[in-house]
């Protein structure tokens, strides 16, 4: 009676230990889980920008299929997908790309230019006074024959200005020429970090 008291206890508390075993094994995977999510969270929340590679060319010589079915050149579809920027003037500028009747168009953050003019009053001189808020901008694929004059990377730039209540395109511009890589960082939406967590 005494052996059977002595191995039925062993049964229950080897039963007993293989459940706290196993319970143990799923709370170490759900927390490696956990610390995986977290993570990922943790580098979405922080959303680093990134280079991967890319120049402006990349995104705007980018051939999609319009509401119309039609075949089209615009934007890439990763603009949808991330900010962007590059280094230009002396800082990092933001970009914003967009589309109108054909083509893809991207133009950086108002900053604040100040450059060599010979109109009057300030002849050949760099003035602050002639100093105005605006940024450069760069087309692809449109209408514009400066378009077509670049080839491999390149693409036409210009400068566009704000100044006497109107915004305007100056006649300087550098033409066409490569613009630096670029840099990249996702647009978190609600879904995407609902993906995240849920897998």
């Amino acid at each position: 009676m005494y052996r059977l008291f002595i191995a039925t206890t062993l049964l229950i508390t080897m039963a007993a230990t293989a459940t706290a075993e196993q319970g143990l094994i799923e709370q170490v995977k759900g927390n490696e889980k956990n610390i995986v999510i977290n993570q990922k969270l943790l580098k979405a929340t922080l959303n680093p920008w990134e280079k991967n590679g890319q120049h402006l060319i990349d995104l705007l010589n980018f051939e999609k299929t319009g509401a119309n079915g039609k075949k089209a050149m615009g934007c890439s579809s990763d603009v949808d997908k991330y900010e962007y920027m590059l280094w230009r003037n002396g800082a990092y500028r933001k970009i914003t790309f967009s589309e109108w009747n054909g083509g893809c168009r991207a133009m950086t953050e108002f900053y604040w230019r100040g450059d060599v003019y010979d109109t009057p009053p300030y002849g050949d001189v760099d003035s602050a006074a002639s100093f105005m808020l605006g940024g450069s901008f760069w087309t692809y694929n449109t209408k514009d024959p400066n378009d077509d004059k670049c080839k491999g990377k390149e693409v036409y730039h210009f400068y566009y200005g704000h100044a006497e209540g109107r915004s305007y395109i100056p006649i300087n511009a550098n033409g066409c020429s490569v613009e630096a890589e670029l840099y990249r960082r996702k647009i978190w939406f609600a879904e995407d970090i609902e993906h995240l967590i849920n897998g």
